[in-house]
Parts: C-alpha cells; sequence; structure tokens
C-alpha cells in the first residue's frame, strides 16, 4: 500500500512521525513526503501508478476507515479518486494530468470521482492550545459576522476573549448571545474605550505565551475549515519559525485604494498552502498570532504613547500567511467613533482601565503602561 503527504519544513514533525507510524503499521510500504501537490510529478516516480494511493493534504487528518476497504472498493469499481466533500482522499497515481503553477490543484485524464459518505475526516490535536483576542466597539453587525464565521472555521472549539471598548447595547448583545452556552468564550467589558490598546489589556489579564489578535470586521470564507481545517494550531507551530503568521485578504476587499497598496518585492515563496513573506512588506492584521515576548519587545521598541504598535510586527521580515485570501468588510473609521477633522483619529489613552468579566464577574484595574514593565 502506498500514500502521499503533503507536508513542509515547518509543520509539526512529532504529529507527522505519528501519520508515518500508523501507515507502516498498517501494511504501508511507500509513504512519499511532498511539500506541494506541486510536486506530485516527483511523488509518481516512486509510486506505483496502476495502484491507489491515500493522500494526506495536511499531517493532521486522520480517516476513520482501514485502507484496505479504501483501495478494495476503489479498485473494484475503476474510480480514478474518491473523496470527502471536495477533498480527494484517494487516487490512481497513473491517471494525473499535470498540475497547475503555482496551485495546490490536480488534474486528471479520465476523471471518475465518487464521493464517499460513510467515511468521516478527524483530526490529531497538538497539545499547545491557541487563545485568541477580539475586541470591539460600536460594530455590532460587523462584531456578529465575524465571530460567526470565526466559529465555524473551528473543527475544535478553543479560548476565545472579547473585550468590549465602552460598548454600544447592540455590540455588548451579540457577544453575550455568542459567549452563551459557550465554555470556551469569555467577554470583558471596559468602562473606558481603550481603542487599539484593547490588546495591551487583554495580554495584560491573560498573560498567554502566544496569542491571536482578531479584528472585528474579519471573515474567514466558508472553505477555511476544508482547506486549513487546524489553522490556528498550525499558526502557533510556524511561530517556531517565524516573527508572525497571519490570514492575509483579498486586494478588492481592502479598506484603502489599490493604488496605495504595498506591493510585494517579488512573488512569494509558495510553499504548498502556505506563503512566505521574507521582506518588511505590510501584512494585514485582521487576524494576526504573535508570541508575547515578540509583541511586547515590539512595543518597547515602538514607544508609542498606545503601548501597542502592530505596524512594527506586520511589518517584520518574517511572515508567514495561508494562500486562502480572506475578508476585510470594515473600515476603522467607524470603530475609532467616526471621523471628525477637529479631533484626532484617537485620543488620548486612559492611564487606568477599568475592566469587568461579564462572563465571571471579575474585576480589574489595568494600566496599559504597565506593558512596557515585562
Amino acid at each position: 500500500m502506498q500514500a502521499v503527504i503533503v507536508k513542509d519544513r515547518y509543520d509539526n514533525q512529532k504529529i507527522c512521525d505519528d501519520l508515518k507510524h500508523s501507515l507502516t503499521s498498517s501494511g504501508f510500504t511507500k509513504i512519499v513526503e511532498i511539500e506541494s501537490l506541486n510536486e506530485i510529478d516527483h511523488a509518481k516516480i516512486q509510486l506505483d501508478e496502476n495502484m491507489p494511493c491515500l493522500l494526506y493534504h495536511n499531517i493532521f487528518t486522520r480517516y476513520s476507515i482501514p485502507p484496505d476497504n479504501i483501495f478494495k472498493f476503489q479498485k473494484e469499481h475503476g474510480f480514478t479518486t474518491l473523496s470527502i466533500d471536495s477533498k480527494i482522499i484517494s487516487f490512481l497515481p497513473k491517471s494525473i494530468l499535470k498540475t497547475c503553477k503555482n496551485t495546490s490543484t490536480l488534474e486528471f485524464t479520465n476523471l471518475n470521482d465518487f464521493k464517499v459518505s460513510n467515511v468521516d475526516c478527524s483530526y490529531v490535536m497538538p497539545d499547545e492550545k491557541p487563545m485568541i483576542f477580539i475586541y470591539s466597539h460600536n460594530r455590532d453587525i460587523y462584531l456578529q459576522l465575524t465571530l460567526n464565521s470565526l466559529n465555524f472555521s473551528l473543527i475544535e472549539k478553543f479560548p476565545i476573549k472579547i473585550l468590549l471598548n465602552q460598548p454600544t447595547e447592540k455590540v455588548k448583545k451579540v457577544a453575550l448571545d455568542f459567549a452563551a452556552g459557550k465554555d470556551y468564550v469569555e467577554v470583558l467589558e471596559s468602562k473606558e474605550n481603550t481603542f487599539i490598546t484593547a490588546t495591551n489589556i487583554l495580554l495584560q489579564w491573560f498573560k498567554p505565551e502566544k496569542f491571536i489578535i482578531m479584528e472585528d470586521d474579519f471573515i474567514f470564507p466558508y472553505t477555511t475549515k476544508n482547506y486549513f481545517p487546524n489553522w490556528p494550531f498550525q499558526f502557533l507551530d510556524r511561530l517556531k519559525h517565524f516573527d508572525a503568521v497571519g490570514w492575509s485578504v483579498f486586494i478588492e476587499n481592502t479598506n484603502v485604494p489599490y493604488w496605495n497598496l504595498p506591493r510585494w518585492p517579488q512573488e512569494p515563496k509558495c510553499m504548498g498552502d502556505w506563503e512566505i513573506l521574507e521582506s518588511k512588506t505590510l501584512m494585514m492584521a485582521q487576524a494576526l498570532a504573535v508570541t508575547s515576548s515578540f509583541y511586547v519587545t515590539r512595543a518597547q521598541q515602538a514607544n508609542d504613547k498606545y503601548v501597542c504598535n502592530f505596524d512594527s510586527t506586520l511589518h517584520s521580515p518574517k511572515k508567514c500567511t495561508p494562500s486562502l485570501k480572506c475578508y476585510h468588510i470594515g473600515f476603522n473609521q467607524e470603530m475609532d467613533g467616526l471621523c471628525d477633522l477637529r479631533k484626532p483619529r484617537w485620543p488620548d489613552p486612559v492611564e487606568v482601565c477599568h475592566i469587568t468579566s461579564l462572563t465571571t464577574g471579575e474585576q480589574r484595574e489595568i494600566k496599559p503602561k504597565d506593558l512596557l514593565k515585562w
């Protein structure tokens, strides 16, 4: 029996080794690793082209039915591929026609695909659990869409911390309704509008080693769960190699004029389903993972009055982003309280923020500048 695993050098090696061990224990004699489906031609050289081959699009995937049953069914009925939803789980190597340049797409001759409904995909979870931060002020509709798409994108629930900055009643209702019955969601409220200092407040409250910060106007595509089912865990893994790992968005969906957008100095390096940005080019901050130590160091270097500077983080020369693009649906001016030429974009930050967890009832006073003492 044979299998192809799509894995790049930044994937979790322990989980990859576990997958290969389970395959060899089941009688697999050929296991080929490739960084991208673009390399399938190299894999074909090592495969028996006339025998079905299992395909693992990522190292976390596990199939619920014995491989013997999958291969037997495919051979008996002469199917080119077997699929679950849109994902191929088994294919006939000799039927591969070509790969499309710079994409992870396969084309087959005489495609005879069969979609199975009695095989489930499960996913192995790393030990390290993500924590996601979201802050919101007055954009209740955006927040509702963001929370819905985020929750749908997750195959396992993990801590989501929502900070409401002097919220409107509608924003408060959206957050509390979303949190109802979800023990992994906590809602906090600030008496003051902390604006972009919100990340600072959340860091001081929860003190995670790593975190994912999201704005309240960011929408995950419906296909996120299909193509990046373990995205929060993969983000944390890749922080071992990159300063920042985050989602990028469609250019036509950004909130700045197209001609003002930064241009890549070169084509991003594609590696499987990921792009590596080895430049100081800006990347969107709508959903970004960083380590707390890196974030605090950059905030100290920036010496910004809000003790919160994502620009220096975003401009880090070591960034990684999924090739799947997302949607930035809002405009920051609405969160800032709308534009007024007579006032600064953000008011001066307060010295002390009064925070209450609406979930636990805990209250604290937090000084934003204390982050600089970490």
